[in-house]
């Protein structure tokens, strides 16, 4: 399986894990061209973020934030990522939670206006949010199998010898993450989904996708964890590293 950059073995003893694995060629059908699916993202964001601005108004008792406000929004959030994948990493696990929220709250939020706030900062400055994934697709037909459990979700910001596909943000949201018996779910509602199980609040109906990825362990870095925290940690990192030419961009 791969988690981010990282090819996780699984094993019945840890001792039987290799201590070092190559892989010799590349994968077959790993390549595939998004240029297409990649400037249709770009368009549409701006057409949602135009078409906000143009029947912007406030509600009562409140205002409208500034583009700086907004961009200042991003770069602290941008700061907590560092600062939160830096001590999840470390194995200060009680962070997990926080690093969900705020993943949701930046690329995944449904009740956000016009968008989550990477994609609106995005918008705001005409800027592609590109990443590195697998030859990924939207296909949400469910595999025939009785009792089966699915989960991909390899993301990047940079390319590696297994992530070569440039990719948007939002496409790779829309893509195919998890199955669940017959339930098919993407990136965006798994996303969500785990977030709101574990991080927004205490459930007393857990959702069997949260149940799924706590259940999985393996050893990475030294560090015992569930792939929740894996599922976490690949993707703040790579939200992490995109914002910063975002803000860059920042208007002025």
């Amino acid at each position: 399986m791969i988690v981010g950059r990282t090819v996780v073995l699984s094993a019945d003893h840890a001792e039987l894990v290799p201590a070092e694995a190559r892989i010799s060629a590349g994968v077959p059908n790993d390549t595939r061209d998004f240029s297409v699916e990649n400037a249709a993202a770009l368009a549409l964001r701006s057409e949602v973020s135009a078409r906000y601005n143009a029947d912007k108004k406030a509600k009562e008792g409140r205002r409208v934030a500034s583009a700086n406000e907004i961009f200042d929004a991003l770069a602290t959030g941008r700061q907590q990522f560092v600062e939160l994948v830096q001590f999840v990493r470390e194995g200060r696990l009680y962070h997990l939670d926080g690093l969900l929220r705020l993943l949701r709250l930046t690329i995944a939020d449904r009740s956000a206006k016009p968008l989550p706030l990477l994609q609106h900062c995005a918008a705001m400055t005409n800027a592609p949010l590109l990443v590195f994934a697998p030859p990924i697709n939207a296909n949400k037909t469910p595999l025939p199998m009785p009792g089966v459990q699915t989960l991909a979700f390899p993301i990047s910001s940079v390319a590696t010898d297994l992530l070569r596909n440039e990719v948007d943000l939002d496409v790779w949201l829309d893509s195919r993450a998890a199955q669940l018996e017959a339930r098919v779910l993407s990136q965006r509602e798994l996303l969500n989904n785990i977030a709101s199980s574990v991080a927004a609040h205490f459930d007393t109906q857990v959702r069997k996708e949260a149940d799924m990825l706590r259940s999985w362990k393996s050893e990475i870095a030294g560090v015992d964890s569930d792939f929740a925290t894996h599922y976490a940690l690949a993707i703040s990192s790579a939200v992490r590293d995109i914002s910063e030419p975002i803000l860059a961009r920042r208007p002025t």
